[in-house]
């Protein structure tokens, strides 16, 4: 079930789980359950559907040609048109260059990506969330090394990741 070739989208976040690798839901062949996300993805075959998905901000799986010509599916959420964020604040925590006590301490406050992260004080990030001195300096460098840094405000951020 391709998408119209002509439909362009921007992903703010690309999911590295394979469609046929999703439980199908209810036998319902356009909607299948990531067990790494704990969402819902949604088969999209047009401009209509995708528009239904951005809006309910939704995971989608996209099926586009792939370099080889096999159909391979894109997934993961869309960026609703002219709303665009900082590619940076997608990646996963475990992309950063963090030392595994400090990724399992983000992640453990439900900060799964820069996006997550960056919205937050040192100060907030030590008091809410056990984040040690040592562990915020690393934290300071590896989002410096994008050009980030801790407190930012983000606009109408909406983490990929279900909470």
């Amino acid at each position: 079930m391709p998408l119209d070739r002509s439909v362009i989208c921007q992903f703010r976040f690309i999911c590295t789980e394979r469609w046929d690798g999703l439980t199908p839901i209810d036998g319902d062949l356009k909607k299948r359950f990531c067990r790494v996300c704990k969402t819902p993805v949604y088969l999209t075959s047009s401009y209509d559907e995708l528009a239904t998905n951005i809006a309910a901000q939704r995971c989608v799986a996209i099926f586009l040609p792939s370099p080889d010509d096999m159909e391979m599916a894109t997934m993961g959420m869309v960026f609703p048109e002219g709303d665009v964020f900082d590619s940076a604040f997608f990646v996963p925590v475990e992309e950063l260059e963090l030392a595994l006590p400090t990724q399992n301490a983000l992640k453990a406050g439900n900060l799964k990506c820069i996006g997550d992260v960056v919205g937050h004080t040192n100060a907030q990030l030590a008091e809410g969330f056990g984040i040690s001195g040592s562990q915020l300096e690393e934290i300071c460098e590896a989002l410096a090394s994008y050009g980030l840094t801790t407190g930012m405000k983000i606009d109408g951020w909406v983490s990929p990741f279900p909470k």
